[in-house]
């Protein structure tokens, strides 16, 4: 079988579904990530748009033209709004929801009403190159805080893209035969799509990457965390004093004999060995035993009983 166009598309739109299925396999099996399902999403709907560009001939001409390549930029707006959830930031939701209302009008005035296969290009390569660009300072910079080797990894995997797209864009306004250029499978279309597939495969095994590494942060700062509270724990204890015993007590003056063999009042020794405070008081039998014949005592017993 010859290989043409439509076969490369094809190709790329299967690896690039074959990665939407890893990252939300990943998200599933080992727990959330906040932000991994948008790449999915994102790769999801890019690898869609290829298949209907594939197809091109059989649907309309605005579904494969207009659609599609709104669809593909509105798959790596969607990857960056991810990517950004990702590293905890704002998604910035605004921006992703208004590209296509921006680029969908100038796709459809390139094809229906002047049509031209080089600006339609020019105008998908530079929005993608733009969230490239995006995607790759975001990660870039963040790695340098948290010294993520997956996250610089899947960074430069994304400046690379942006790097090779400017390279082609800059052939293609050189170019003053595009359409041939391009649809000829000249050399260099040749090297974009076997880069799209390189591309294809390295974020996704950065993005893998970064889901795992991720976790792991997460499991060591749990793991800290939990030292840290064992720590506060046995040193809790640690201060916690607890009589245990026979306690030698006077049977007369009830004072306690400690292991030095000196007699302490009972509630200076429970105090020493233990947690407890006291605060004296008298009880009924001993203040009528102490102050039971004193007219101001017998004054005040007799007022009780009249309130009662």
């Amino acid at each position: 079988m010859d290989l043409d166009i439509s076969t490369l598309i094809i190709m790329l739109a299967i690896a690039i579904f074959c990665s939407a299925f890893l990252v939300s396999l990943v998200h599933r099996l080992r727990f959330s990530v906040q932000g991994t399902l948008f790449w999915a999403y994102g790769c999801f709907m890019a690898a869609c748009a290829l298949i209907l560009t594939a197809f091109r001939g059989i649907p309309p001409d605005f579904i494969t033209l207009v659609v599609a390549n709104t669809v593909i930029v509105y798959g790596y707006s969607i990857i960056w709004s991810g990517t950004r959830i990702f590293l905890q930031r704002s998604s910035l939701l605004k921006i992703t929801l208004t590209t296509p209302l921006v680029i969908s009008p100038f796709l459809f005035w390139y094809s229906e009403v002047s049509p031209s296969l080089k600006i339609r290009t020019l105008l998908v390569f530079t929005m993608i190159i733009i969230f490239s660009t995006a995607i790759a300072y975001e990660l870039l910079k963040t790695s340098k805080e948290t010294n993520g080797i997956a996250q610089r990894f899947t960074g430069y995997v994304y400046a690379a893209n942006a790097l090779f797209l400017l390279i082609f864009y800059i052939l293609i306004v050189s170019s003053t035969s595009y359409p041939e250029f391009y649809l000829n499978l000249g050399g260099f279309a040749i090297g974009l799509y076997l880069w799209s597939f390189v591309f294809v495969f390295g974020f996704t095994f950065g993005m893998i990457m970064m889901i795992s590494e991720k976790l792991e942060g997460k499991l060591k700062r749990a793991e800290t965390d939990l030292r840290f509270e064992k720590q506060n724990l046995q040193k809790t204890l640690s201060e916690v004093k607890t009589l245990r015993g026979f306690l030698p007590i006077c049977a007369s003056c009830k004072k306690i004999r400690d292991d030095k063999g000196y007699w302490n009042q009972i509630e200076g020794y429970i105090q020493k060995h233990s947690e407890a405070q006291f605060s004296h008081g008298m009880c009924p039998e001993c203040s009528y035993e102490l102050y039971g014949k004193e007219d101001w005592y017998i004054e005040m017993k007799n007022e009780e009983k009249q309130k009662k």
